[in-house]
């Protein structure tokens, strides 16, 4: 079975993974113009945590936070005010724990079940761990609690859950036309 996500190791040509990282990034500005304080960020943690490590990951989730405050200052109508710089700061620490997870389920898990459900548990887990850390910050005189509606979160994981079946799609196209090679699966993984 092929990994729905790419994993390179020495063997490939750097260019491979830089494309990769620079499709994310064309994925985190598209998904920043089309969702208003939606973004996917668990879905593109799951990604960049099963291609590169736990150092990249946090720089890379860092990376794309920034990327999309900036979007959303230059294009969403964000308001230019202090609060909004200290809910930029809530939301890098939202994906700094939201790439901890990512990368930590990924470690755990890689070697011992499949692409998919690896995938599937990391998700879940960037998903929690952004949301819990969202939740925190919403208790203090900074948030609200209102956003915390069930329908609201559902409809958050959904969005994250799509998000993450375009990226992979879109790997699947890549590897397709040849310009990714698709790691072969362990044989000694069984579920």
């Amino acid at each position: 079975m092929q990994s729905f996500i790419p994993s390179f190791d020495a063997s490939q040509q750097a260019w491979r993974r830089d494309a990769w990282l620079a499709f994310l990034v064309v994925a985190t500005v598209g998904m920043s113009l089309l969702f208003t304080c939606a973004m996917p960020f668990a879905a593109l943690a799951t990604a960049v945590a099963m291609t590169s490590n736990r150092k990249q990951t946090i720089g890379f989730m860092l990376a794309a936070c920034v990327l999309n405050q900036l979007v959303g200052l230059a294009f969403r109508g964000y308001p230019h005010e202090i609060s909004t710089l200290l809910w930029a700061g809530v939301f890098a620490a939202c994906t700094v724990a939201s790439a901890v997870a990512a990368s930590a389920v990924v470690e755990a898990t890689r070697a011992r079940f499949s692409p998919f459900m690896v995938m599937a548990a990391t998700l879940a887990a960037a998903f929690v761990a952004f949301q819990f850390v969202l939740l925190l910050a919403n208790l203090t005189p900074l948030g609200t609690l209102a956003s915390f509606a069930l329908a609201t979160k559902a409809k958050i994981a959904l969005i994250n859950i799509a998000a993450m079946g375009a990226i992979c799609l879109a790997n699947r196209i890549v590897v397709a036309i040849g310009f990714l090679s698709a790691p072969q699966r362990p044989a000694a993984v069984m579920a």
